[in-house]
């Protein structure tokens, strides 16, 4: 690839992750030749030495940068030097900066950026082809996954590559005599969070499959979780919906959306799913309701596990 500065920048980490892996391949560089910098942790003084220090072993080197745009927000001069860099590049180093989020206003950073970089915008990817990556991800290695094990582990870990990578490198080592993947293995080791529990929880909720509430809810009980903590964050999660049923009427897209509440995309397209299956008055009373529960909990009126319970069935 012909071009010495690169700039990545869209919602998935993984994905802008592996298109700098993909310059990185192209360039057939040694090992000792790749830098990778984060300017939340380290000083852009010492990414630009790295650039004009001569390659080990070769012609060529690379540096990856992540937050590059956090030179907006300290000192002046620094991005002074980062734009002369961008200016007059070191002809023996390929600088690739990956930015997960959008590019932003206009500053006189994305300004240089637009004048002497390459810039792409990566894509998200469908949640309907999350099924085909993730077989794809363990026959690389001779692996196969079961269709519902794929579709057990999109539920556990979302719409998050990188986790559902980490995720089947773990399961792999599970299986490595069967090399095949069931729900049970998933279900076994691929833990769910309070935060996806509850966020399948609202779904189900959303949806008024009472069932599937009450399941989800006994698997959260299961697993030692608070009714009270439950309660609160099923109840952020419906003032969420509200929110994004609000910024949908001052006519938001999904990609404006996901950058309001700096989610992904595919979190973002189940919120705006969500809050067009329900009106804003219903959303506004499920909150009343959950208000009035916290109430009369806390006023020893009510046991936390019965009222919930019982709000939870008559959703």
């Amino acid at each position: 690839m012909a071009e010495q500065l690169v700039f990545f920048h869209g919602n998935n980490q993984y994905l802008l992750n592996r298109m700098a892996d993909q310059i990185i391949s192209e360039l057939d560089l040694d090992p000792f030749n790749v830098m990778v910098y984060d300017l939340m942790e380290s000083s852009i003084d010492d990414v630009l030495e790295d650039l004009m220090t001569v390659s080990f072993f070769g012609s060529m080197k690379a540096v990856i940068l992540h937050h590059v745009t956090r030179l907006e927000q300290g000192d002046h001069t620094a991005l002074e030097r980062f734009i002369n860099y961008l200016k007059q590049p070191n002809p023996d180093a390929v600088l690739i900066m990956v930015h997960q989020g959008a590019m932003g206003p206009t500053s006189p950073l994305v300004k240089a950026l637009k004048t002497y970089a390459f810039i792409e915008k990566v894509s998200d990817i469908p949640i309907g082809d999350y099924p085909k990556i993730m077989t794809d991800m363990c026959e690389t290695d001779g692996y196969q996954i079961h269709p519902l094990a794929a579709e057990t582990l999109l539920q556990r870990t979302g719409p998050d590559l990188e986790r559902i990578s980490v995720e089947i490198e773990k399961l792999k080592t599970y299986a490595a005599l069967s090399k095949t993947i069931d729900s049970e293995a998933v279900k076994a080791l691929v833990p769910r969070n309070l935060e996806d529990n509850v966020y399948e929880l609202t779904n189900a909720i959303v949806s008024g499959s009472k069932k599937e509430t009450y399941r989800i809810f006994q698997d959260l009980l299961e697993s030692n979780e608070d009714p009270l903590r439950i309660m609160n964050t099923v109840a952020s999660k419906i003032r969420e919906l509200i929110q994004v049923k609000l910024l949908m009427n001052r006519g938001y897209s999904q990609d404006r959306i996901a950058d309001h509440f700096g989610v992904k995309s595919g979190r973002a397209y189940y919120m705006v799913k969500n809050a067009r299956a329900m009106s804003l008055s219903v959303l506004e009373r499920h909150l009343d309701q959950l208000a009035t529960l916290d109430y009369r909990i806390k006023s020893g009126q009510t046991d936390k596990k019965n009222g919930l319970e019982f709000y939870l069935l008559g959703v």
